[in-house]
């Protein structure tokens, strides 16, 4: 398993952090991961509990695709998902408090590959990964720190 956990202060508040994480989830994910190359929200409705969806991302020159579903949505405070099939089983737990500065936001995600391939590969990829979700929440940080200058 590949587990990682970030804790960042952004300069937006709470509301706008939950928004563009939780409720825009479908829209602002590929924005901030450069893996992610489509996301597909299969649920009616606006994204909440239980909503599915499909992420299409790219892995080694390939695309893989990923069925996934919100297993948390407590608004302004928690939002999570899991993948439900392909070749990662991903968790992905976001919180959201204020603080002075704006908001501190905390992700935390675990990876544990599924077919014996990855996990074979896994304590080659684990770096690499590790790597990879640092420069994506800054990447996020960024745009909501932006977004959070916008609206003062």
């Amino acid at each position: 398993m590949i587990a990682e956990n970030i804790d960042m202060i952004v300069q937006c508040d709470v509301g706008r952090a939950f928004s563009h994480v939780a409720r825009g989830f479908f829209t602002n994910h590929g924005r901030w991961d450069p893996a992610v190359v489509e996301m597909i929200k299969t649920a009616d409705g606006p994204v909440g509990p239980a909503t599915t969806g499909i992420e299409v991302r790219s892995f080694a020159g390939r695309r893989v695709r990923s069925n996934l579903r919100v297993t948390e949505f407590e608004a302004e405070r928690r939002f999570a998902f899991e993948t439900t099939s392909g070749p990662m089983h991903e968790s992905v737990a976001w919180t959201f408090s204020p603080s002075d500065e704006g908001s501190h936001v905390t992700m935390s995600l675990r990876l544990t590959p599924n077919a014996l391939g990855m996990r074979l590969m896994e304590p080659l990829m684990r770096s690499s990964i590790k790597r990879a979700i640092r420069s994506n929440t800054g990447r996020m940080r960024e745009l909501l720190d932006a977004e959070g200058s916008t609206r003062a």
